[in-house]
């Protein structure tokens, strides 16, 4: 059988393990220090494959191919002999190729190799470019048999093996029927020096407790002599998927193909955590990958799985009689610990349950009712307790025994008030506005030395946006406080209420602020035909000027006129509330005339201060030229 391969064989021949896309194990141990080593048996008795012996030559016509690993009337052997004079540099090659992730560091193979003329038989190692890297035998230039050859490297190890046939005449080699090179029972020593890789997934391995059914997948590769084992394990007992790999082997540590192993393997499982050999509390999950070899590299991944399949433990406590709505309960948990804890009430008598908002304590949890806001009655309260394995327990029960069931009112209302102390709620710009009210027991006498919480919330387009600030109550009830200058506001006070007095909102205030402007006049007396500047300003105390600029208005009245009217159109100020705009009078005036001039403020957009205002009035004197 004859064939031909490209020039450099070993190009392109690095074999990749599957992409394994996972949640890796937190822990990894690293790789044994050692590379394991594995033996490839080619045209031999004990495994008549040569598939992966490689035949290259410079070209057809020189060089031939034989390939009789199987027939014992050919000697059993694979060949190379000359076909034709051949030019320095022909060759007839067959050569064998580590794979990827290994390297050739022995060879032993029974050879029959003559030369003949200039045409030379040898053995060699090759580099990863397909060189020769170091002579292992040639041939003699007299008849012979087959003799065994035997190579070991320290260190290093090479690319590849090789028998050749090779023309090394300075000008041409004449054609030869003796030159030849015969190989079989080629026996390469491969050492592996590439751990394999690892990573797991699944269920098992989720953040958090784990508890009930859980899954595991595995994945692992190798890129030399290929996987032999991937073992899993649970606080040391072997447990799925561990498994042994079939290899393509011709015998104990014989491997028939360069990479004997599959490169990769992937296996799932479930468990159920409740069951041995799982316990509660930390379980030491193992996934370990083994190649193929004597003094295999090995990689394992490690994760401590907490699981938690107990209930946790809950009951309701005894209330305290001076903080009426505040209900506590008791939870514990021995492994995982406590997590979503819930507790609802409903009427006794059947309905639907309300959940309470709860707040964690050290024992457990406490819960604030807002008892006024359901109807009188007997109400039963349920306790609802998961662990962070997701565990759960309900009862109705306190500590000690009997159902947690209660007499709805508990707490008192309250009433407060809140007025502006300005007349009108109108407040002139720069002026700092008050609030005052009054805290009292609903029919009853007034609430001492409570805290209040005063909100103002300031209109669109005002800097501050919100400011909070407390009060305290006088020993009648009574409080006030100043609020600071500013745009126009809605004000807010608010009781938080005590575990004996519900919460309670004063109606909200609205603080209106008038706006400001300015205005000056560059002359007061000015001749028929001359040009007048007007230049004014907005108050922007708390508040930022819309774009293109906050809108006003230049307003004009003749005296004894009925109203003033806007000169021209409206105007924009500058991001500092800046305007400035000039009027030419007519050549027309036969006798003085009197105006007077207005900056007027109007409504916009997103401006905190209440408009439509006016600066004062300017006047100006016209005199005929």
């Amino acid at each position: 059988m004859h064939s031909s391969l490209p020039r450099h064989p070993t190009r392109g021949l690095a074999l990749l393990a599957p992409a394994l896309v996972a949640i890796a194990l937190a822990c990894s141990s690293p790789p044994d220090a050692h590379a394991g080593e594995y033996t490839l048996v080619q045209c031999d008795p004990s495994s008549r494959d040569d598939g992966a012996a490689r035949f290259d030559r410079t070209d057809g016509a020189y060089y031939g191919f034989g390939r009789h690993c199987s027939d014992p009337a050919r000697s059993s052997a694979l060949k190379v002999r000359n076909l034709a004079a051949a030019p320095t540099g022909a060759e007839g090659r067959i050569s064998w190729i580590a794979p990827g992730g290994t390297s050739v560091v022995g060879v032993s193979a029974e050879a029959r190799l003559r030369r003949d003329g200039d045409h030379r038989a040898r053995l060699s190692f090759l580099d990863s470019a397909g060189r020769p890297a170091g002579r292992i035998a040639t041939g003699r230039d007299a008849p012979g048999g087959f003799e065994r050859h035997s190579a070991r490297l320290h260190g290093t190890g090479r690319a590849g093996f090789a028998a050749q046939l090779v023309c090394i005449s300075g000008v041409r080699c004449a054609e030869s029927d003796q030159a030849r090179t015969w190989v079989r029972s080629v026996r390469l020593t491969l050492r592996d020096a590439v751990a394999p890789t690892v990573s797991a997934s699944g269920t098992l391995l989720g953040d958090g407790w784990q508890r009930g059914e859980r899954s595991l997948g595995v994945h692992a590769g190798d890129v030399g002599g290929g996987l032999r084992n991937v073992d899993v394990a649970v606080g040391g007992v072997r447990v799925a998927p561990s498994r042994v790999l079939a290899c393509a082997l011709a015998g104990a540590g014989l491997a028939r193909v360069p990479r004997p192993c599959p490169a990769g393997h992937s296996g799932s499982a479930s468990f159920q955590t409740d069951r041995p050999p799982f316990v509660n509390g930390s379980n030491r999950v193992t996934v370990c990958a083994r190649d193929y070899g004597a003094g295999p590299n090995q990689r394992c991944l490690a994760r401590d799985v907490r699981v938690d399949n107990e209930p946790p433990r809950a009951h309701f406590l005894t209330r305290d009689p001076a903080d009426p709505e505040l209900i506590s309960a008791e939870v514990g948990d021995v492994h995982s610990g406590p997590a979503a804890i819930r507790i609802a009430y409903r009427r006794l008598a059947g309905g639907p349950w309300h959940e309470a908002p709860i707040e964690r304590t050290a024992a457990g949890v406490r819960a604030r009712i807002d008892s006024r806001s359901h109807p009188e009655g007997r109400y039963e309260f349920r306790l609802t307790a998961y662990d962070r394995a997701g565990n759960r327990t309900i009862t109705t029960e306190r500590r000690g025994g009997g159902r947690m069931v209660l007499d709805f009112p508990l707490l008192e209302r309250t009433t407060l008030s809140a007025r502006p102390e300005s007349t009108g709620h109108r407040i002139a710009y720069g002026e700092r506005p008050g609030i005052r009210g009054r805290l009292r027991v609903a029919g009853g006498g007034p609430l001492a030395g409570r805290e209040l919480t005063v909100v103002e919330s300031f209109e669109p387009g005002a800097l501050p946006g919100r400011r909070t600030r407390t009060v305290r109550t006088d020993g009648r009830g009574r409080y006030r406080v100043r609020l600071g200058r500013g745009p126009s506001r809605k004000v807010r006070v608010s009781f938080p209420g005590t575990g004996r007095y519900l919460a309670q909102d004063a109606r909200p205030r609205k603080i209106a602020v008038e706006g400001m402007a300015k205005l000056r006049v560059s002359k007061r007396r000015v001749r028929a035909g001359s040009r007048v500047r007007f230049r004014g300003r907005v108050g922007t105390r708390g508040a930022r000027i819309p774009a293109p600029g906050k809108v006003v208005e230049l307003q004009v009245r003749e005296r004894g006129g009925g109203r003033f009217r806007t000169v021209g159109d409206a105007l924009h100020t500058d991001r500092r509330g800046r305007v400035s705009t000039a009027y030419r009078f007519g050549r027309f005036y036969r006798e003085p005339a009197r105006f007077r001039f207005r900056l007027k403020l109007t409504r916009q957009s997103r401006w905190p201060y209440r408009a439509p205002v006016h600066s004062r009035s300017r006047s100006l004197k016209v005199i005929p030229r």
